[in-house]
């Protein structure tokens, strides 16, 4: 069974309760990573102790503290994934909304990935799913995945060993906020991002930890 990770910030009761009522009930063996806390440890010391440098321009444009943690949890993910030899794993935050019959849709995904796929997006908002040009991303003879293409949110991704390599690679240098830097690699001609065609994770809508927060100083 792929390893499924969820990164929870626990002292906010409402994602606590998503987590428990609904995520774990659904997932054997979840694993929890506790998110990282930009009001507990400092993101700026995070990024110079493992040589992550910060675009100038991303700090001047009102770059906020929450965007970065939250980017430093899925980091911290990713780099486990590499120090003990994971080949794959589901990486959700805390707001997922798991539906029934996850794991037929996430094996029928995994059956039509390339080998040396890197990402597959398991949730897409509504409102990039309306946008999206069919013409772009539709793959030939495939009927569970898409090329990948512009979403907003990580809120639950499939993830392979070589993705997470890739993945912290890219994000050596820090240009904007995860799911916004991810779009820009799509623009790439060797990008490995796919898409589900008919994403069966949903989310819990609550407050964003991410925007609501004080600036980068």
């Amino acid at each position: 069974m792929v390893k499924h990770s969820v990164i929870l910030l626990d002292i906010d009761f409402r994602r606590l309760r998503n987590v428990k009522n609904n995520i774990q009930k659904r997932i054997p063996n979840l694993e929890i990573q506790t998110a990282f806390d930009y009001k507990k440890q400092n993101p700026l010391s995070f990024c110079e102790a493992n040589k992550i440098s910060i675009c100038e321009e991303y700090l001047e444009n009102r770059a906020k503290l929450g965007g970065l943690a939250n980017l430093i949890s899925h980091i911290k993910i990713w780099k486990r994934m590499l120090d003990e030899d994971i080949s794959e794993m589901v990486i959700m935050e805390d707001d997922a909304q798991i539906n029934s019959g996850h794991f037929v849709f996430l094996d029928n995904v995994r059956k039509e990935l390339p080998t040396d796929y890197s990402i597959c997006l398991l949730y897409v908002s509504k409102n990039r799913q309306l946008k999206k040009d069919k013409q772009k991303v539709k793959i030939h003879k495939k009927n569970f995945i898409e090329k990948g293409y512009k979403n907003y949110g990580m809120v639950a991704y499939l993830i392979s060993l070589a993705g997470a390599e890739s993945m912290l690679k890219d994000f050596k240098k820090i240009s904007y906020l995860i799911d916004v830097q991810i779009n820009h690699l799509l623009k790439t001609s060797n990008n490995k991002i796919f898409c589900a065609k008919n994403p069966f994770v949903s989310v819990n809508m609550l407050p964003t930890n991410v925007l609501n927060t004080e600036r980068i100083k």
